[in-house]
């Protein structure tokens, strides 16, 4: 049985934009404090998106 749980993503581009990687956050406070903390531009918030459970939180480590 599948199940499923709801992340805010960033989503990683190679040079050519080609999607390579994903981080997941739980909230868009995390998203935006793991891009402050790391230098990496915030590029905004992009909705929520339901993902496969369970998922851990990029930047707090909780479990999403």
């Amino acid at each position: 049985m599948e199940t499923y749980t709801s992340a805010h993503m960033r989503l990683i581009e190679d040079t050519d934009g080609n999607l390579v990687d994903a981080d997941y956050f739980c909230s868009d406070y995390c998203h935006r404090d793991y891009c402050r903390r790391y230098k990496i531009p915030y590029e905004g918030w992009n909705g929520c998106h339901e993902v496969e459970a369970p998922r851990v939180c990029e930047n707090c480590k909780t479990e999403i």
